[in-house]
């Protein structure tokens, strides 16, 4: 990437932008200008870096919830017991 564009993805960056690199760099690596950026942006917008720091605490909750061993001490299953599953059959029926 030109220098040229690096700078003018700094300077121009939007908060729909911001927010989806945001969201971008909790699962891939950004490249250091969309990083530079993301930080230049956030230091002159509260909202985006509002929205950074909750996606990073809901990402940080939903790490430590997949180690979190249920009340019977058994790891919690994806799927859901035959008895729920029954109930559910049954509401959707009525």
């Amino acid at each position: 990437m030109s220098m040229l564009r690096a700078i003018k993805i700094v300077l121009t960056l939007t908060c729909d932008e911001s927010t989806r690199l945001v969201s971008l760099s909790l699962d891939a690596d950004l490249s250091r200008s969309e990083r530079l950026a993301v930080r230049v942006h956030a230091a002159t917008c509260r909202s985006c870096r509002r929205y950074r720091r909750q996606l990073t605490l809901l990402r940080a909750f939903m790490d430590k919830a997949d180690h979190v061993p249920t009340p019977t001490g058994s790891p919690r299953s994806p799927t859901l017991s035959a008895d729920a599953r029954q109930r559910i059959h049954d509401a959707m029926s009525d």
